[in-house]
């Protein structure tokens, strides 16, 4: 896969909006994997392998784990005022 394609992989590891997801062992590592595709990690590495920088996916996985953790807050925070909490 190219680095277009492994970036779209690693984005999609790090879910934006609730619903259901599938998830699967990593064919590669055997942690959990979105999808049934590579895990984040692997996905990360393979990236790196194919040229990219490394702080740049590390930089990269950082923002997106961020991303997760504010919508989660946002989402405990919808969910608080609709209950009236």
């Amino acid at each position: 896969m190219n680095k277009s394609g492994l970036i779209w992989q690693l984005m999609y590891q790090y879910p934006t909006l609730n619903g259901i997801h599938t998830y699967s062992a990593c064919p590669r590592c055997g942690s959990t994997a979105r999808g049934g595709g590579l895990c984040a990690g692997c996905v990360a590495t393979e990236l790196v392998d194919q040229g990219a920088d490394a702080a740049q996916v590390a930089d990269l996985v950082s923002m997106l784990l961020s991303k997760a953790r504010l919508l989660a807050e946002i989402e405990t925070a919808v969910v608080k005022i609709t209950n009236g909490q």
